[in-house]
Formats: C-alpha cells, sequence, structure tokens
C-alpha cells in the first residue's frame, strides 16, 4: 500500500518524509479494484477527493488506500518508466527478442550491456553508465510508458 511504500521509504533507505510521500504516491497509484489489472490509475494526489477525505477522517480507509501490485508489474506501460536492459526479466519489448529464449538472468543481455561498457577492472563509472543507459535506450527493453512518447519531454529522464 501507499503507507507501506512510504514507512519502507523512510525506515529502509532514510528518505526523509516528505520525499517519502511524494515518492509513494507516485508509486501506490491503483484503488483496490485496479489493484490486480493496474490500467486505470488513481492517485490520492495533495488536493484531490481522495486526500481531502483521507485528512478529514484521519486515517486512511478502503476508499482513500492505494496499491501497487508488485506481483503483476511486467508489460505494464503504466508501472514501468521508462526502458531497461532486460537482463533479469521482463524483456517484453525489446527490438531483438531471438535472445535469452526466456532463460533469466540472461547472460547473452549481461554481457551486452554491462560487460561490453565497463572499464578494463569490470568497474562503472559515470562514463560507463552513459554507455549502458545509451544503449539500454537503443537495443533495450522498450515497455515504459515514457519509452515511445517522442514528444514526452522527460523521457529520457535516466
Amino acid at each position: 500500500t501507499l503507507e507501506q511504500i512510504e514507512t519502507a521509504l523512510v525506515n529502509g533507505t532514510w528518505l526523509d518524509p516528505t520525499n517519502a510521500n511524494f515518492q509513494a504516491t507516485g508509486i501506490a497509484d491503483y484503488t483496490l479494484e485496479e489493484k490486480d489489472v493496474q490500467l486505470h490509475r488513481d492517485r490520492c494526489l495533495t488536493g484531490s477527493p481522495c486526500w481531502l477525505k483521507k485528512k478529514a477522517e484521519g486515517r486512511v480507509t478502503p476508499d482513500t488506500e492505494r496499491y501497487l501490485n508488485i506481483y503483476e508489474m511486467n508489460g505494464l506501460q503504466a508501472v514501468n518508466h521508462g526502458f531497461s536492459t532486460g537482463v533479469r526479466g521482463g524483456n517484453t519489448n525489446a527490438p531483438d527478442f531471438s535472445v535469452c529464449n526466456g532463460t533469466y538472468p540472461c547472460e547473452e543481455l549481461f554481457q551486452k550491456f554491462y560487460v561490453s561498457c565497463a572499464d578494463s577492472n569490470g568497474r562503472f563509472y559515470q562514463k560507463n553508465l552513459e554507455c549502458l543507459m545509451c544503449k539500454a535506450w537503443t537495443d533495450g527493453d522498450r515497455d515504459g510508458e515514457m519509452a515511445y512518447n517522442r514528444f514526452q519531454p522527460i523521457r529520457q529522464w535516466q
């Protein structure tokens, strides 16, 4: 739930509560009815009817609870944000599906994206991460909501 994600961000990563709430609100977007299909977002944003009801009641109710189904994230554009390498799975919308044959983690993709971008000692620094990100953007999995929209100014935020 939104509250569980927020608590994990504060207690697990030491994120400040304001930023944790902002992040959790953007992550847990679905009502109970949408939790399993995750097709229609209904965020409980500040000032929204959901938010006002939660504040008025002083607690979370079934109407104001928001979820993210972590077991059903693969291939959902509204849940994924950009692009990935597909090395650990989730390779559902890549230019070339002939690699891996459904076996993950995928050594061939690991070699293609990570090993080829690492320095001579196998380490990653800024230029190596830039290499990885460029390869993921051009040759990786593109199932995210910002992966194809050329008019979306933040599509390459990574």
